[in-house]
């Protein structure tokens, strides 16, 4: 114990996005309820250095206030917030799609989701379907037949499932992808970053 208190040290290890203009870095985030966490968000520094950013649950209605979930630098486009930076163009070279499935979806609707992605070049999938990674599902075949790739994202919740996923089209050595923390909710945000299209 003497050791611990005099000599020990202990570094905190957090995975970091590291965000450059070379680089486009999107997040997604099952956030279960902005009402309650548009504050945490607010001081998430590694979610913020994204130039785009999906969230799903966040239990926002019709009477909720834009203004009232405003992120600096980002806009709301949908359910995604998109940073206003001077690569604008280069976002729309991309196509990110978000989604959320909701855990009791019937398995034809996402036979109905894979037909409704388009099918064009540099698109990226990122959501929480529902369908766990780790057990043998349906998602990773119909993406498959689309000729998307899954980047593995490894357990993600709390709950040890992988549930939130990514798929791509995009074929490049230098993707990278993984997931960051997060106290606040029992999923972990998840990301992707390429080099600039």
């Amino acid at each position: 114990m003497d050791r611990l208190r005099s000599t020990a040290k202990l570094s905190l290890v957090e995975p970091t996005l590291s965000c450059n203009a070379d680089v486009i870095t999107i997040v997604f985030h099952n956030i279960r309820s902005l009402h309650l966490h548009i504050q945490d968000l607010k001081k998430e520094n590694n979610i913020l250095q994204s130039d785009a950013i999906g969230i799903a649950e966040t239990r926002l209605h019709s009477a909720d206030q834009d203004e009232d979930y405003e992120l600096t630098n980002f806009r709301f486009i949908g359910t995604t917030l998109k940073q206003e930076l001077d690569q604008d163009h280069t976002m729309e070279l991309l196509r990110a799609i978000i989604i959320y499935c909701p855990p009791k979806i019937a398995s034809g609707s996402y036979f109905k989701l894979a037909r409704s992605i388009p099918l064009g070049e540099n698109t990226v999938v990122l959501g929480d379907f529902n369908i766990d990674a780790q057990k043998a599902d349906v998602l990773y075949k119909l993406f498959s037949k689309l000729n998307y790739i899954e980047l593995p994202t490894n357990v993600i919740t709390d709950y040890q499932s992988c549930l939130d996923r990514i798929f791509t089209n995009i074929r490049n050595d230098d993707l990278k992808n993984g997931a960051l923390e997060s106290y606040y909710s029992d999923h972990e945000p998840i990301y992707l970053s390429l080099p600039v299209l």
